[in-house]
């Protein structure tokens, strides 16, 4: 076991924190037979037996338009261990979305439903959220409701969503409190009138709503910080009869991140500070103190590349075919940009089941471009931990995490792998 130092650069001034263990994690105990694409999550019952959810391949559409972003933006590859854009882009197999239930060693895989048009088949699978005594809510963002699999892995009722738009576009913030209502983070938009047209903003906060699904009813249980984005459309007077959009998007925004304990509690990571807020689901408010991480500054360099994009973006238009004749989209250059990069662009923090927060290595230190750092509840970094090369973790189970083992293209499987 390793230990590091981490040294926090806060207004010009190094601060060194107290050494944090770090460690990588071993070799699976077991590799699961079946093959997967492309792992969005996984669910571990509490005999041991896993629910994973297989998303299904990009659109032919899609992949035209994110092969045209690589080629406009000159570049494809995210060195994060992720999905990148030019893999994304690439051909992809007719596998459909599925989502089967492997036994405790992993060796046997059994549907639970698989991607169609029928009431019982799935659209585009993203999540699963823990319920009751081994029950699950599957997040399949085509679906008007929420199927519910048994302990027994069949889909077996379903759960009205909330009317909210795009309640559900974002898998990783939706989860179960402890009173059993279902928290999610909508899509909130304000629209004006002008003088020359319409405007549609994105405000730079966001409520995280709890939905009763016996009532039917949301209240707002917290406010986050999200990406402020604001559009104008307007008469283009240069080309009568058309339109023009003129969009707006805030440079490195501050965004907040969340994620539901085990035991009930919202735990929300502030971006500003990287401050914990815990709410408990008697509603009790705490919070922990900053954690310490690494500032670095917007450069100049920095500032050319992102105008770079934003012009690539503008251009893309051309060559999307959907895209109306009688309408032009620009991008508008920022105003200003902020002194310091924030410590997280997307939301990446998971909930591990002894009441840990795993954050991505670059929240904490910029430089580090794989692993978690271990967060307590009292807001202090517990270790650094590592995955071995060309593992993925996709979820959490009893003392393990599993995660996803590239062993070829398109064949990916899951693997569990102890915690000590």
């Amino acid at each position: 076991m390793k230990a590091l130092t981490l040294l926090v650069l806060c207004a010009g001034i190094a601060h060194p924190q107290t050494a944090i263990p770090e460690r990588t994690l071993g070799a699976p105990t077991v590799v699961g037979v079946e093959s997967f694409r492309n792992i969005a999550a996984v669910r571990e019952l509490s005999d041991g037996r896993l629910i994973v959810v297989e998303r299904a391949p990009v659109s032919a559409m899609m992949r035209s338009m994110m092969a045209g972003v690589v080629a406009r933006m000159g570049r494809g590859r995210s060195g994060r261990g992720g999905p990148t854009l030019d893999s994304m882009a690439a051909p992809q197999p007719t596998r459909a979305a599925r989502v089967l239930m492997l036994d405790a060693k992993l060796a046997t895989a059994t549907p639970v439903a698989l991607q169609g048009a029928g009431s019982g088949e799935l659209s585009q699978p993203e999540g699963l959220v823990a319920g009751l005594k081994d029950t699950t809510l599957l997040i399949d963002v085509g679906r008007g409701d929420i199927p519910v699999i048994d302990p027994a892995g069949r889909i077996v009722a379903s759960r009205a969503i909330p009317t909210a738009p795009l309640a559900l576009l974002a898998p990783g913030g939706i989860a179960v409190d402890g009173s059993g209502r279902l928290l999610y983070q909508p899509f909130v938009q304000q629209q004006r009138n002008t003088s020359a047209g319409v405007e549609i903003v994105t405000p730079d906060t966001a409520p995280i709503m709890a939905f009763d699904f016996k009532t039917g009813g949301t209240i707002p249980v917290a406010q986050v910080h999200v990406e402020e984005r604001s559009s104008t459309m307007e008469s283009d007077s240069t080309r009568p009869g058309s339109m023009r959009m003129r969009m707006k998007t805030f440079p490195f925004p501050t965004i907040d991140d969340w994620v539901v304990m085990r035991d009930g509690t919202l735990a929300i990571i502030r971006g500003a500070d990287l401050h914990i807020d815990w709410i408990a689901p008697n509603g009790k408010r705490q919070s922990s103190p900053p954690i310490p991480y690494a500032k670095v500054a917007v450069t100049d360099s920095d500032k050319v590349k992102f105008r770079s994009r934003m012009d690539a973006v503008s251009g893309l238009t051309d060559s999307m075919p959907m895209m109306p004749r009688n309408l032009s989209m620009t991008q508008i250059t920022p105003d200003s940009f902020p002194a310091f990069k924030p410590p997280f662009i997307l939301r990446g923090a998971k909930a591990a089941p002894d009441g840990t927060i795993w954050l991505p290595a670059s929240y904490i230190s910029p430089a580090s471009t794989d692993g978690y750092y271990v967060v307590g509840r009292d807001g202090r970094i517990r270790e650094h931990i590592h995955l071995m090369k060309g593992q993925r973790l996709v979820g959490f189970g009893n003392g393990v995490v599993y995660v996803a083992v590239n062993q070829g293209p398109q064949d990916n499987r899951v693997a569990r792998v102890p915690l000590r």
